[in-house]
């Protein structure tokens, strides 16, 4: 190597260094350019450019202090949203990444549904300590913005009286708190007035995620559109390990009419286990077809076999009363079908409807010919019924005229027979 080519290389390494040392002292050791690479690692951890903050004090090989930070179009929060940190203390112990201190003073999270969300804690040696509370906030917000699960998506409500704790390090956390569901609904499914907490620990975040712990129930009040009003006991909801595999232990009671009923909800979904009793004394079956209804059964109304409730039944019960289910094996099992028929001796009517789906009904008529007019054939009417809401239904009837029939049609009249109509139903 000849001197030229040395003292060119030279020259390079020296720009080099000279150049990175004046970058570290300048995003290190000054107020400007700690506060711009702070802004820098912002702006990328939450994907937002949206970041401004009022005053900067300080540097990071010492401390940083950012004053009246306001966040504003962050990636994973709706348009409406933003984040304000009245102050924010970043800080490096050593020269190693892992060094890093970060204090979070007075967070808010303001949201479009939901009181202010107000968080504070710290992050020191890759462990984190922090402290989330709310007054009140909207359900359907709060999953939104955590979850997409379909199962999810029709889940409304409001829940109050959050304190949240999250402990732990970036792989490993420990949740603990406290809350309040005022009220919590899904499609049919309500819970209102339960007060709780909850101890988790959530582990190996990269592979499979483990969950363990539990959420306690203190009290409350459960029900479906047509189910009878349970009462919570304390009650818990218990993780090992597989999240999508809770245990319960739930325990509760209901008055159905005359009748106390006590119940005890426990194993997973999978395997159910359900134990009733009531005052006075009757099977489970009943029971169990009781608190689904909201109505007393007699041994003559439905179908009952000796024995234990069993675990198919059990889960058909828990997807009707929880889930919006149909409830088909309840009725199949009972003998219990929303279908009723129609007689009238008078007029020689004899008809079946039923309930296709709770806002849906279907009926088919047939009037018999009376003796003094053998020679026509039955008349045949088909009906349809929509609900709109409780009070307002819209329905068409249409005549089926029998194709033997060998009298000329006339297309006219029937036109005349085929109605749209539109009820109302109003108390007075």
């Amino acid at each position: 190597m000849n001197g030229k080519n040395f003292y060119f290389l030279l020259t390079s390494a020296f720009i080099v260094i000279f150049l990175f040392s004046s970058l570290v002292y300048f995003f290190v050791f000054t107020t400007s350019g700690s506060a711009s690479l702070i802004r820098f690692l912002f702006a990328w951890y939450v994907g937002s450019e949206d970041i401004v903050f009022e005053k900067a004090e300080g540097v990071l090989a010492n401390k940083l202090s950012l004053h009246d930070i306001t966040i504003r179009n962050a990636r994973a929060l709706p348009p409406e949203s933003q984040i304000k940190i009245q102050r924010l203390d970043v800080a490096f112990t050593s020269a190693k990444l892992s060094a890093l201190s970060v204090h979070i003073y007075n967070g808010r999270l303001q949201l479009a549904y939901s009181d202010t969300v107000l968080f504070y804690g710290n992050y020191v040696n890759k462990n984190f300590d922090l402290t989330v509370y709310s007054k009140r906030v909207s359900a359907r917000e709060m999953l939104d913005l955590f979850t997409q699960r379909s199962i999810l998506r029709t889940v409304t409500g409001i829940v109050t009286d959050i304190t949240v704790k999250i402990r732990g390090s970036l792989f490993s956390i420990v949740v603990e708190g406290n809350f309040n569901i005022e009220k919590l609904s899904n499609t049919s499914f309500s819970i209102d007035d339960c007060p709780g907490t909850a101890l988790l620990s959530l582990d190996n975040f990269k592979n499979n995620l483990r969950l363990d712990g539990q959420i306690e129930l203190k009290s409350g009040r459960v029900f479906g559109r047509k189910t009878a009003v349970i009462d919570l006991n304390l009650s818990s909801i218990i993780y090992e390990n597989n999240p999508k595999n809770p245990k319960f232990n739930i325990r509760g009671s209901a008055k159905v009419e005359k009748t106390n009923i006590s119940g005890i909800l426990q194993g997973t979904i999978g395997q159910p286990s359900l134990q009733l009793s009531s005052n006075p004394p009757m099977p489970e079956e009943v029971l169990l077809l009781m608190l689904a209804t909201g109505r007393s059964w007699g041994a003559k109304d439905i179908s009952l076999q000796e024995g234990k409730i069993s675990g198919d039944l059990i889960k058909d019960f828990v997807d009707y009363f929880i889930f919006s289910g149909r409830g088909s094996k309840i009725a199949q099992r009972f003998g219990v079908n929303d279908i009723s028929v129609i007689y009238n001796s008078q007029s020689g009517e004899v008809g079946v409807s039923t309930s296709i789906v709770d806002k849906a009904k279907v009926s088919y008529e047939v009037t018999l010919p009376q003796e003094e007019k053998t020679a026509d054939t039955p008349a045949q009417k088909l009906t349809e019924e929509l609900k709109i809401t409780d009070t307002i239904s819209i329905g068409a009837e249409k005549e089926l005229k029998d194709e033997r029939s060998k009298q000329p049609s006339n297309n006219r009249q029937e036109q005349k027979k085929e109605k749209v109509f539109l009820k109302f139903k109003k108390d007075f």
